[in-house]
């Protein structure tokens, strides 16, 4: 009996948590003021990514930049040691 009841009630919540899940979706869906901070939030990804981008170019470049001075520096040396 017991463990009816507790099925019972475990079934209910679970019934009563979805239908509040999916009102709480229902009305987030045409809350303006969600829709308008999820059009910000895409905003400033797209601006993390752009910003994110330069900075592995940026870094990309500064390394290939020092792997050329570290080389001539090691062709200059070596010439200059013979």
């Amino acid at each position: 009996m017991e463990e009816e009841n507790k099925k019972l009630r475990r079934a209910e919540t679970r019934e009563f948590n979805d239908a509040v899940r999916q009102l709480f979706q229902f009305v987030r869906k045409r809350d303006m003021r969600y829709i308008k901070h999820q059009a910000e939030q895409a905003k400033l990804e797209i601006q993390r990514t752009k910003m994110a981008e330069r900075k592995r170019v940026a870094a990309k470049k500064a390394r290939a930049e020092a792997a050329q001075s570290y080389e001539a520096g090691g062709v200059l040396r070596a010439r200059a040691s013979t």
